[in-house]
């Protein structure tokens, strides 16, 4: 184990409102043009705040094999995606003369979990019954599903962590991921965030946290105002 003097970003990987992949994001934010509209996953008329980012571009059939799909939540595609295109454009294969596996390590950071499976399965619970529920709901809805399975996807054996803390989850993860490579226990570390809050019990969990705006529901595309004396509050979206 040696310790590094500097950590350098090598690739990136994103899914965003913008759609798939660092170009897409790039040219939006450049453009200026904003990607809030109004929720249509579901009914959104009965909450405060009833816009946010949907990331319509990204259909999970193009990027996760069909049986792993039907395991897990949105949340764990989107990762999934986005960190291929890391590891795609930072050109690293791991293990096979690549960069060892056990040298190669994941952080990930999120905070609500896969509750677009969850409530579908709780649904299912109270309607079929126990039978009705799918066996991996458990491992489809806990917030550290995206890390084990980027892990088993890419092969990768290194040190491996999930951060569940709040809106600062992605930066803890890419902080923490900088000082595994500085203190030697690492190569390579995917780092990053993953959220897909869409859903009709996650998103009463972030207004019930108090920071969602609640003034853009007849103007999404200024809902959301940072540095801006009209700031009204936030705007959650989905990617990773």
């Amino acid at each position: 184990m040696t310790e590094r003097s500097q950590v350098v970003v090598t690739g990136m990987g994103a899914v965003t409102p913008a759609g798939v992949g660092v170009d897409a994001l790039w040219q939006a934010v450049r453009s200026g043009r904003s990607l809030v509209r109004r929720i249509d996953r579901f009914d959104p008329s009965a909450y405060r705040c009833q816009v946010a980012g949907q990331a319509d571009d990204f259909d999970p059939k193009d990027w996760v094999p069909g049986r792993l799909a039907k395991k897990t939540d949105r949340f764990t595609h989107l990762a999934l995606a986005a960190a291929g295109g890391a590891l795609e454009q930072a050109g690293v294969t791991v293990g096979d003369g690549g960069v060892p596996a056990e040298r190669v390590g994941v952080m990930v950071g999120n905070v609500l979990g896969g509750w677009q499976f969850a409530e579908r399965e709780l649904r299912n619970l109270w309607v079929h019954g126990v039978r009705g529920v799918s066996p991996y709901q458990a491992t489809a809805w806990f917030p550290a599903a995206p890390q084990g399975n980027i892990c088993i996807r890419y092969g990768i054996r290194g040190r491996s962590r999930t951060f569940v803390c709040d809106r600062a989850s992605g930066a803890y993860a890419i902080v923490h991921a900088a000082e595994t490579i500085l203190r030697g226990y690492a190569d390579v570390v995917l780092a990053g965030g993953t959220e897909c809050p869409l859903s009709p019990y996650a998103w009463l969990c972030c207004q019930t946290g108090a920071f969602l705006t609640p003034s853009g529901n007849f103007d999404p595309e200024h809902a959301y105002r940072p540095f801006d004396r009209r700031h009204g509050g936030t705007v959650v979206g989905e990617g990773s």
